[in-house]
Formats: C-alpha cells, structure tokens, sequence
C-alpha cells in the first residue's frame, strides 16, 4: 500500500514537471516572438541602432548555419549519414 502512495506521488510529481516544462518553453517562445515584433516595429522607426541588431543575428546563425554543414560533411565523410 505504502510503495502504491509513493508510485502516485512520484507520478504527479512528474506530471507537475512536464506542466512547468512546457509553460517554460511556451514563455520562451512567446518572448521570443515579442522581441521579433518589437525589433520590426522599432527598425521601421530607426534604422541604424536596429541594423546592428539584426547583423549580429545574421552572423550568429550563419555560424551556426556553417557549423551544422561541418558537421553534416564530417558524418558524410565518416559514412555515418
């Protein structure tokens, strides 16, 4: 009876965990968005500060563009893909 009690609250432990997980990520993904539009709306107003912004996230994801190709091309190589 004892271990049954533990196994529930273990389970509802659990299931609080992945609630928080995915409020978390909703959150996330929300801001994510917010800055996205805020971002726009202010380089349609100014354009030079913003401009800096989003060349930094241009390069941010081409190196991470070029990192994934690195990657990709070692699998190739290594005959794992």
């Amino acid at each position: 009876m004892k271990a049954w009690i533990v196994l529930n609250k273990c389970a509802t432990i659990r299931q609080t965990v992945k609630r928080q997980n995915y409020a978390i990520n909703l959150m996330m993904i929300l801001t994510g968005f917010l800055f996205h539009v805020s971002a726009s709306i202010c380089a349609l107003r100014i354009k030079k500060p913003i401009t800096v912004v989003w060349a930094y996230m241009n390069t941010t994801t081409n190196e991470e563009t070029k990192a994934r190709g690195e990657i990709e091309l070692l699998l190739k190589e290594t005959n794992i893909i």
